[in-house]
């Protein structure tokens, strides 16, 4: 397809096609690869016992100095057997189920994006999130699958009559989540396991080897500016800070022997002699030592090669400033979107009110393939009939596109 666009003003192309950054060549002993959904590579670097099982609920009261909360906040008969209903206690929304005449009860927001936990789907003991998919225990409130980072606080219910009554403590009732705190463990002098990478595994990863007991240091290299950040947000929330995209303070790493190295790129990996060749930003080069080697490098955007790719105002989607260039540079503009998946599609409704038109262009018949043509289809009527303007969305499906030419004319 030849991809035409005609604005008054600069229009913008955005890519969102994306295939795996690193294909491995070989296996090592000393090289795990890790991703978001697993915590396999953890488990192996740890010879000691888990030590991130979770406690209580009366385990972690019996540490909490704050005042203790024994409060009425509904009536049984307002939760039947089998039902779920997210309740406010003091302000704070409480998720409470029923369950066979036993009160399960935790926060009532998903720690990932704070979506109500009310509409999801419970069976035996956990809760998991109707947005995507975060799983949590409701007798600990710990999270048990991703996406999300934080847990949840549990409360205890009891039944007195026909009131329910929930027993915490204030402290408990002061926040949305729970953060695992590592055990205190003093450093050793061993070479660093380095995990080359900085988005959600590379974040788990050195967060559940902490939880562990690890005593190894930790060394992230990235060739990102920040440290470990919520890349799923940048579709969402293009213009969005450092502040609020990343999954842990600096704080934290300090605190559990994590250094961070920003700004850099590693270039070769010596598996015989456990080093790694790391280029700086300045094209400064280096090596440096490894117990282990952990690649949770994620993916890489797959980039236009058509005739006009290297054309100014195409943009891609990767990194967070990636991100902030497509909102800053959207406004007023005609934006042509090529993808029509969840990327695509979550940018197209991020952007919608400041572009002047957006037209999103798709080798199949629908967006969102993933779930077929049928689901597909309805989510498009939805989009062009609640969310955008008709005038200012348009589909073209079943394309290829062959070729960037920008007119900068008044019209498409």
């Amino acid at each position: 397809m030849a991809a035409r666009l005609f604005s008054s003003t600069r229009p913008i192309l955005l890519i969102f096609n994306s295939t795996l950054k690193c294909k491995p060549q070989h296996r090592s002993k000393s090289i795990y690869f890790t991703s978001a959904i697993s915590k396999s590579s953890t488990v192996k670097l740890c010879q000691k016992r888990m030590q991130c099982c979770p406690p209580t609920v009366e385990q972690e009261m019996a540490v909490d100095d704050s005042p203790i909360v024994n409060e009425v906040f509904a009536r049984a008969s307002e939760l039947p057997t089998g039902a779920k209903k997210i309740f406010e206690v003091r302000g704070r929304k409480i998720l409470v189920v029923n369950d066979d005449g036993k009160y399960l009860a935790t926060n009532g927001l998903c720690s990932h994006y704070n979506f109500p936990l009310e509409t999801g789907v419970y069976f035996n003991g956990k809760i998991r999130c109707p947005l995507h998919g975060a799983c949590f225990n409701m007798k600990t409130g710990d999270i048990e699958d991703y996406p999300g980072f934080d847990s949840l606080h549990a409360y205890e219910i009891k039944k007195v009559g026909d009131d329910l009554v929930i027993h915490t403590t204030e402290k408990r009732l002061a926040s949305d989540r729970k953060t695992k705190k590592p055990p205190k463990v003093k450093i050793c002098n061993d070479h660093p396991i380095i995990v080359v990478g900085s988005g959600p595994s590379a974040a788990n990863f050195v967060e559940h080897a902490r939880l562990n007991g690890l005593v190894t240091p930790i060394t992230i290299v990235t060739e990102e500016l920040h440290p470990p950040y919520d890349r799923v947000l940048l579709s969402k929330a293009p213009s969005s800070t450092s502040e609020r995209v990343v999954m842990r303070k600096d704080d934290y790493f300090k605190e559990n022997g994590i250094q961070i190295q920003t700004h850099s790129k590693v270039t070769d990996i010596d598996t015989n002699k456990r080093l790694i060749t790391v280029a700086s930003s300045s094209g400064e080069r280096g090596q440096l030592p490894y117990s282990k080697l952990v690649l949770a490098v994620g993916g890489e955007v797959r980039r236009l090669t058509v005739p006009g790719s290297d054309l100014g105002n195409v943009h891609y989607l990767r990194r967070l400033e990636e991100a902030n260039e497509i909102s800053k540079s959207s406004p007023g503009k005609h934006v042509a979107i090529v993808g029509a998946s969840f990327i695509g599609m979550e940018i197209a409704s991020s952007i919608y009110k400041e572009a002047a038109s957006i037209t999103v262009i798709a080798n199949g018949e629908e967006p969102l393939p993933v779930f077929g043509v049928d689901v597909g289809r309805g989510i498009r009527k939805v989009f062009l009939n609640f969310q955008f303007q008709h005038q200012k969305l348009q589909f073209q499906f079943c394309v290829k596109l062959v070729f960037i030419k920008f007119n900068f004319k008044d019209q498409f």
